[in-house]
């Protein structure tokens, strides 16, 4: 039976309640299946104020349900944001166990009498980032794409830059790991349109993010032979991944 808030008092009482989750979790009715995902959820509440922080649910993810995420950092973060639709930067048990309710739904409506509550949490989290996996590669590809063009008709090296340090802190800006123009976090589900966003006011020299650092970064001044070249690079990477747009759904 799983434990109630304030029973957990230490990492290794939480450990063992996320590996009880785990064995006991086969073959179970619905509603054991929920109250196992809460004893999961208090296990990930390691400080015990009823709320998880990426942090936590790393953790949990890694070393108590041994999942391998294929890329840690944006793994972690589309399943985190899909949690935290309010984007408190915690996520709530409401917010956890909303999370799986579609999943348990589908298992009862296709004549699950018995769930099996670990490969219910694995499927759950690997159809969360299946999009987004797709979504990236998507970008990525655009961005190798766009810089290669300009490299094909020699307008790459030695002609409009010296090295490309500034085209993947233009990718983590406004891609990889997303800022909003006040430093804020930008969600997973909102990070595509961002970038377009981006990209569109780089295009026009009127993004200011990067009109800061065409004038202050070291790497910028130096790696850029012609600084309006990184407004030429953001319209032709805009270019490709508006083609690519459709094809995501997106």
């Amino acid at each position: 039976m799983p434990l109630l808030h304030g029973q957990l008092f230490s990492a290794e009482a939480n450990s063992n309640t996320m590996r009880r989750c785990a064995s006991t979790g086969y073959n179970q009715t619905e509603e054991l299946c929920r109250l196992n995902l809460a004893a999961a959820f208090m296990a990930a509440d390691r400080d015990h104020n009823h709320k998880v922080t990426r942090m936590e649910l790393e953790v949990v993810l890694r070393e108590e349900l041994a999942i391998t995420l294929q890329d840690p950092r944006d793994d972690l973060d589309t399943i985190f944001d899909t949690m935290d639709k309010k984007h408190t930067g915690k996520v709530t048990e409401a917010d956890f166990l909303g999370f799986f309710e579609k999943a348990i739904e589908h298992r009862v409506a296709i004549g699950g009498d018995h769930i099996d509550t670990p490969d219910l949490m694995k499927d759950s989290f690997q159809q969360c980032v299946t999009h987004a996996r797709k979504e990236r590669a998507a970008v990525i590809c655009a961005f190798k794409e766009s810089f290669d063009k300009f490299d094909q008709h020699g307008k790459g090296f030695g002609v409009h830059f010296w090295g490309s340090k500034w085209r993947f802190i233009l990718f983590d800006r406004y891609y990889g790991a997303a800022r909003n123009e006040d430093g804020s976090h930008v969600y997973v589900a909102d990070r595509f349109n961002h970038l377009l966003a981006r990209l569109a006011l780089a295009a026009k020299g009127e993004e200011p993010w990067l009109l800061e650092k065409l004038t202050s970064d070291p790497i910028f001044k130096h790696d850029l032979i012609r600084p309006e070249f990184a407004s030429e690079y953001a319209a032709e990477w805009l270019k490709s991944l508006q083609a690519a747009g459709p094809m995501l759904e997106i």
